[in-house]
């Protein structure tokens, strides 16, 4: 039996339902309510019935006394009442370690739950139970009357889950429409700290656990499931989760009892992050939960499983073979630099076969740049099929190639002769990469150069989250097919395309390591004109998308003081400057030295032009990147 343990409001129901869609399994939904009123007040369960009148729990209560027999019923109330409850933990912690020998109740009370899980398993002709009942202390109880419990515990941001237990939310399965219960703001909070330092003992006393951040759940459903159902000892394969998708889960009816409304939804339901509490939370509550929770959220945060995406398997090439790479060049209203960009990738030493594929976006194609090509160089051009902009065209060209190694370029940037090679030849000397970039040269406004070699040769993710580096941009990037089809290519839904380099770097750290070629291989060109003008709009909106898609940047006070930097920069040039003030202080308390949030407050105390702030950056290797 798996048993899903954490806060309300923490996706516990969700996460349960994706659990039980895999063949085989079936939900009892929270099993620890059908003795705390649920029966009693004939709730619905998830397919919309009340129990009295589903088929699946008629047949369970006729096979389990506990349910059908009033006095058996009333026994099992009285037990739960008496013996699971918080205050119990240390009777029941005293049992676990085998200080004193478990009550009868006890015992009887775990015979009656396993009656519950045994009749729903033939009913459902499954082999695997899950339960939602959230509880830690019931956790523990089951586990010590000799049930074999395998607990996942969902963790969600406490200030998320304090938000939301605030708000008024209707219970679908109340047949008199009753609202869930609401707590206040710091009461969630402290109970939420209770919950992770109660799953802490229960696994302390030997029952596996695996534990699941909400957000990874929702950011990467297979793999971050597939790693915390492992932790717990419970194995899976590629099929039992087919259902999950970034962004989505299929789900089918269920007859969990109580939980959120989301148990009366079925089919195609989206998995998205609820950070309304980012703008709605009052700023006193908001330091209340930080204060309140912070202890068990650097408790949680050490207990989590790094999540994974399933293992990859690429084909290994040795030193010297030189496998087909594809490149793939973007472009829109540059058709003279698109051509030095073009020659520049068929100059390449590599020995292999190159095919060069440009995609104009939004313009007309431009057919005489296939001339450039040469035996072995083929250069190819076409318009962007998919969404209008980089990520789009970058798509396009992915579509048009099965090529096993692909290499990105922008329309104004240059590669040197060797780069390919050098980057090869890195792959087949550390065969688990699969990203590289190199190191750049930067052209700048008014002629100047600045090198910029690698400052390592591995990125791990926490590095790369840290802030953006410059030696993965995207003219730099050579990344196998398999890494581009794990992580689903470039997303076109960010907003106004912001990032999508670095987002695919994110992800694609998620499923394979990232590496360099420390020496610079491209010239990157800074002397094309400000991405700040008449975008400051779109920048923002971005910004905040891009947090929200990878809430992980969080957890990294310098990344987050980066991004917090850039938002208050761009909200001080469009005369924002409350709320410039505001991301820019929190910027400084979170990491005091970020040169992002020295760059807002220039422009906050100053009001100059904001290309003038930027160009002065750049002169010691800054941007607002």
């Amino acid at each position: 039996m798996i048993y899903v343990a954490g806060s309300s409001r923490s996706g516990t129901t969700l996460v349960e339902r994706a659990v039980a869609a895999r063949a085989g399994a079936c939900t009892v939904g929270e099993a620890v309510d059908l003795f705390r009123g649920a029966v009693r007040a004939d709730e619905r369960c998830g397919c919309g019935r009340p129990l009295s009148e589903c088929p699946f729990w008629t047949a369970v209560t006729q096979r389990v006394p506990a349910l059908h027999d009033p006095e058996a019923f009333a026994r099992m109330e009285r037990i739960q009442a008496h013996l699971v409850r918080q205050r119990r933990m240390p009777a029941l912690l005293a049992v676990a370690r085998r200080e004193t020998p478990p009550p009868q109740e006890l015992m009887e009370y775990g015979r009656g739950f396993a009656e519950v899980y045994r009749a729903a398993a033939d009913v459902a002709e499954a082999d695997l139970v899950v339960d939602a009942s959230k509880w830690p202390v019931q956790a523990l109880a089951l586990a010590v009357a000799g049930l074999d419990v395998r607990l996942l515990h969902v963790v969600r941001d406490p200030h998320g889950v304090a938000h939301s237990q605030a708000k008024v939310v209707s219970r679908p399965q109340d047949r008199d429409g009753a609202p869930m219960v609401r707590r206040p703001t710091l009461s969630t909070a402290a109970r939420w700290s209770a919950t992770q330092a109660q799953v802490g003992l229960v696994r302390w006393c030997g029952v596996p656990t695996g534990r699941l951040a909400y957000e990874d759940f929702v950011r990467e459903p297979a793999g971050s499931l597939a790693a915390a159902l492992s932790a717990a000892g419970v194995a899976t394969t590629p099929e039992d989760l087919r259902h999950l998708h970034p962004g989505s889960a299929e789900l089918p009816a269920s007859h969990g009892v109580a939980g959120n409304p989301s148990r009366f939804t079925a089919g195609t339901v989206p998995l998205r992050l609820d950070e309304a509490w980012r703008t709605e939370m009052p700023v006193a509550d908001r330091v209340g939960v930080s204060l309140l929770t912070a202890p068990a959220r650097r408790f949680a945060r050490g207990s989590s499983p790094a999540p994974t995406a399933p293992t990859l398997t690429w084909s290994r090439f040795v030193l010297g073979t030189w496998p087909r790479v594809s490149v793939i060049v973007p472009t829109r209203g540059r058709p003279d630099l698109v051509r030095d960009t073009v020659r520049a990738a068929v100059a390449q030493d590599y020995p292999g076969e190159l095919e060069i594929l440009v995609v104009h976006d939004q313009e007309a194609e431009d057919p005489t740049l296939t001339s450039l090509g040469t035996p072995g160089r083929r250069v190819a051009v076409t318009s962007n099929r998919r969404r209008a902009g980089l990520a789009g065209a970058r798509n396009t060209g992915l579509e048009l190639t099965d090529a096993p190694l692909v290499a990105s370029c922008d329309d104004d940037d240059v590669w040197h002769p060797t780069k390919l090679t050098r980057q090869v030849t890195r792959l087949a000397e550390d065969p688990d990469l699969g990203v590289v970039g190199s190191g750049i040269r930067l052209m700048m406004p008014g002629g100047s150069v600045a090198e910029w070699p690698a400052r390592a040769e591995r990125f791990p993710l926490e590095r790369l989250l840290r802030n953006r580096v410059k030696e993965l941009h995207s003219s730099t990037l050579l990344v196998r097919r398999e890494v581009l089809d794990a992580v689903d290519g470039y997303d076109e839904s960010l907003p106004h395309g912001y990032g999508e380099d670095y987002d695919l770097i994110l992800r694609a750290a998620r499923v394979a390591p990232v590496g360099c070629v420390t020496e610079p291989l491209a010239d990157i060109n800074k002397r094309v004109q400000s991405w700040y003008q008449g975008r400051s709009r779109n920048t923002l909106d971005a910004l905040t998308a891009f947090v929200e898609r990878h809430p992980e940047i969080e957890s990294s006070r310098r990344g987050y003081a980066r991004v917090l930097g850039q938002m208050a920069f761009v909200e001080s040039t469009m005369g924002r400057r409350r709320d410039a003030v505001r991301h820019a202080t929190r910027g400084l308390l979170t990491w005091p030295v970020t040169p992002h949030v020295a760059l807002a407050y220039g422009h906050i105390v100053t009001g100059v032009d904001p290309g003038r702030l930027l160009s002065l950056a750049r002169r010691f290797g800054r941007g607002l990147s």
